[in-house]
């Protein structure tokens, strides 16, 4: 489908409407958008070094950024920059979309954090603050449905310092799934209302900005002079009551249960039994020749961390016959993605596929010793999950 009949919404779209819902219509609607001031760019090339330093193990050139990393984790298995994308409801054949980036999330223990670059460390979010914020929340849904088991997400920012000394902090808070379904509700009415919006004269749209002080905000709106252009529009909107019209009219797309999708890709993997054919479910069984033995015990299942060896970025030089390759024993996993959704890991919406795959290898019983190519697409996937259930890892050194 075209992107005609399509429409975008995104956290910071959110986050202006709430603030002024005609600076929202100034510029999604009007197409007023001002360019990005200095600070704004200098934020922008903090983000890209210290993106660098997960994603291409590039050192940061900025003595802001360099300072910065200490805060982080920049061992863990990182997701950096990635795009995601929530489908949201149709309107007359138009669907919605909400569109979203996360600077850092971090699968196991669910995390994420976002960088964010102001002139003074005063101005940061405390922890209340951040467990009320709309964009770290909606990050949170992202985080929560592709960890249908968990119950917990901790988000936060990393604040640095732009203005006079090099400083910068880490603040994050952990929130539980009902409180971000429930911010995510007030996300949908909000995304519900700019429908509306869409469709009047930006005079017709109430002043929000003189209540919530976003007229005066960064050194002031930039629309003020658009809107103060026409004092007296047209009849004032009842956002209200044009929202909840409009949200009989709503379809929302039926979405699979992850957890269930989770059971068919499980059964998909199981091995499966042979079925006795008529005449040998019928017929007596044979008498055994010679002498009879007892049966085996059956074997001991196997503990979460076992006694699996991981060799990460090397291969044993004795005694490794029992090894197996990381891709072999995630073959049947990617088999399945590949029979159900007619594409690979990779390209099946990324956050699914990874999902997939790291939920499989939970469940998987592991060989004696693993052989992992350390620079694979698929280590990075599952490197937490391999350092959990085996007892010994092994490093290669370069």
């Amino acid at each position: 489908m075209s992107r005609d009949h399509l429409i975008v919404y995104s956290p910071s779209q959110e986050t202006t409407a709430r603030a002024c819902i005609r600076a929202w219509h100034f510029e999604r609607v009007g197409g007023f958008r001002e360019p990005k001031s200095a600070s704004q760019l200098y934020g922008t090339e903090i983000h890209k070094q210290l993106e660098d330093v997960i994603t291409k193990g590039l050192a940061p050139k900025d003595p802001r950024a360099i300072a910065a990393m200490s805060n982080l984790d920049l061992h863990a298995p990182w997701r950096v920059e990635s795009e995601y994308k929530l489908p949201l409801y149709s309107i007359d054949g138009v669907r919605r979309e909400w569109w979203g980036a996360i600077d850092m999330l971090r699968l196991d223990p669910l995390t994420i954090i976002d960088h964010k670059t102001t002139s003074d460390l005063k101005y940061a979010k405390t922890e209340y603050e951040l467990a009320q914020d709309g964009q770290l929340l909606s990050y949170a849904k992202i985080a929560l449905d592709m960890r249908p088991e968990v119950d917990l997400v901790r988000i936060g920012h990393h604040s640095i310092q732009t203005k006079g000394a090099v400083k910068s902090k880490l603040i994050t808070v952990e929130v539980d799934r009902a409180q971000v379904e429930a911010r995510w509700e007030k996300s949908i009415g909000m995304f519900l209302t700019l429908d509306v919006a869409r469709g009047v004269d930006v005079h017709s749209l109430p002043r929000e900005g003189e209540k919530t002080g976003h007229c005066e905000a960064y050194r002031g709106c930039p629309h003020r002079e658009r809107c103060y252009a026409k004092l007296f529009g047209g009849k004032k909107v009842n956002l209200k009551e044009k929202m909840a019209a409009l949200a009989a009219s709503v379809k929302v797309p039926e979405k699979e249960d992850r957890a269930s999708k989770l059971e068919k890709l499980r059964a998909a993997t199981a091995p499966k039994a042979k079925d006795p054919g008529p005449e040998e479910s019928e017929a007596e069984a044979p008498k055994p020749r010679g002498k009879t033995r007892k049966p085996k015990a059956p074997a001991k299942a196997k503990e979460a961390s076992g006694e699996c060896v991981l060799y990460w970025g090397c291969a044993p030089l004795k005694g490794g016959d029992g090894a197996v390759l990381l891709e072999d024993i995630l073959a049947p996993v990617l088999s399945a993605i590949q029979t159900e959704t007619g594409k690979g890991w990779q390209m099946h919406e990324y956050r699914k596929g990874t999902g997939l795959i790291v939920d499989a290898l939970e469940d998987l019983d592991l060989p004696s010793a693993i052989i992992v190519d350390a620079e694979s697409a698929l280590a990075r996937v599952v490197g937490e999950v391999l350092f959990a259930r085996c007892a010994v890892v092994i490093r290669g050194t370069r």
